[in-house]
């Protein structure tokens, strides 16, 4: 069964849940506790990427090294997280407490519907 439920954030979003999703708690919000704790993670330990803006295009630069693309006009959304390449070859930064992820193409394109 599919519930609509609206996050008590500030943006108010709605979102269909399944509900055994919200009896285990697995659901909590529309995405802003996992957006909020992951950027916290980066802020508390000072780990961040590196930027080449100079470009048509962004280059973004991990922790290892490793370059990633994306459009100028992002840079705002997405470099106060610390990204890494997974193994599948998506950028995300990780929340290490909730082992959860963000999907850079998720934030880029406001899936969550939380970015003004």
């Amino acid at each position: 069964m599919l519930w609509l439920c609206e996050c008590q954030c500030e943006n108010k979003t709605h979102k269909t849940i399944y509900g055994h999703n919200l009896v285990n708690g697995k659901s909590k919000s529309c995405g802003c506790i996992n957006k909020e704790s992951i950027k916290n993670i980066g802020y508390n330990n000072k780990k961040y990427n590196t930027y080449n803006l100079s470009g048509e295009f962004g280059i973004g630069y991990t922790l290892k090294g490793q370059e990633f693309y994306f459009d100028l006009e992002d840079y705002n959304k997405i470099k106060d997280y610390c990204w890494s390449i997974n193994n599948r070859g998506y950028l995300e930064a990780r929340n290490k407490l909730t082992n959860k992820s963000l999907f850079m193409h998720n934030l880029v394109i406001n899936i969550f519907g939380i970015i003004p």
